[in-house]
């Protein structure tokens, strides 16, 4: 029995270790790091309407954000180039229940800036639901319209 137990104990640290990546551990604003392209894009014109593939539209674009705050913009096809930078906020978000015990959510922002060649500046601010190693999910929130982001690694 003994050896059962131990065995087990074994058999699920190694699950647990084996399941953890590096990239795991990493802080939120390192996740970002890298080129990302757009997999699937929807849009939900308004509050009660329902949301619309448009990925078509974002296909062609790559999206750049380098360690030292810069972003870049590209698109595939015709080569236009957008640059400008980048940041990750957190914000904290923290409940007091009746017995005094608090839990806290976390969400974060990424805010990114970019310039066209003619000087025109476009501001993005996406809240991020999630980054894994080949994924990045965001929506961004523009009155009663969404936007609803998957992203790919390159």
């Amino acid at each position: 029995m003994r050896k059962l137990i131990y065995t087990s104990i074994v058999l699920c640290l190694v699950v647990a270790l084996s399941s953890c990546t590096k990239y795991s551990f990493q802080p939120m604003h390192r996740k970002v790091v890298g080129t990302w392209s757009f997999e699937k894009v929807k849009h939900r014109p308004g509050f009660l309407k329902g949301s619309m593939d448009v990925t078509k539209n974002f296909s062609n674009w790559e999206f750049t954000f380098r360690d030292n705050g810069n972003a870049e913009a590209y698109n595939i096809t015709n080569r236009e180039t957008k640059a400008g930078s980048w940041q990750m906020e957190e914000y904290i978000d923290t409940y007091y229940d009746e017995d005094g015990t608090s839990t806290s959510t976390s969400e974060y922002v990424l805010r990114f800036y970019l310039r066209d060649s003619r000087g025109r500046e476009e501001t993005y601010v996406w809240n991020i639901g999630s980054i894994t190693a080949k994924r990045l999910r965001a929506s961004e929130y523009m009155g009663n319209e969404t936007y609803t982001y998957v992203m790919a690694r390159r």
